[in-house]
């Protein structure tokens, strides 16, 4: 059997708790995706921040306290406007799926009436 490939998607078994499972189900309902997704979103968000992390170390071992402060202070903004960005693509989907729940209402409610 060839070796996979970086790209390649490849499936795998994780045991995990059931009260875990049932968190990242509603994490993934709610964002409108698969638990999959949900699981490899948290996957890839975690390292990143250990990559974060690991460069900050890196920098804060070679810079000045004043420079290793203002380097925080640029990383938590990137974060906040980070983590503000993905709210904002998270409430539209909200918006669009309350919208398409009420239009299923009035058509419910117009099949009703019709019939």
């Amino acid at each position: 059997m060839m070796a996979a490939k970086p790209a390649d998607t490849i499936g795998i078994k994780v045991r995990m708790k059931e009260s875990l499972r049932r968190k990242l189900k509603v994490e993934a309902d709610r964002d409108g995706i698969s638990v999959n997704a949900a699981i490899e979103r948290r996957l890839n968000r975690t390292l990143i921040d250990d990559g974060i992390l690991e460069i900050i170390n890196q920098v804060a071992d070679k810079v000045s306290t004043e420079t290793a402060n203002k380097l925080a202070i640029q990383i938590k903004d990137y974060l906040e406007s980070r983590m503000m960005a993905e709210r904002a693509a998270l409430e539209f989907k909200i918006a669009q799926m309350e919208r398409v729940q009420s239009l299923h209402e009035v058509i419910l409610k117009k099949g009703g009436a019709n019939g």
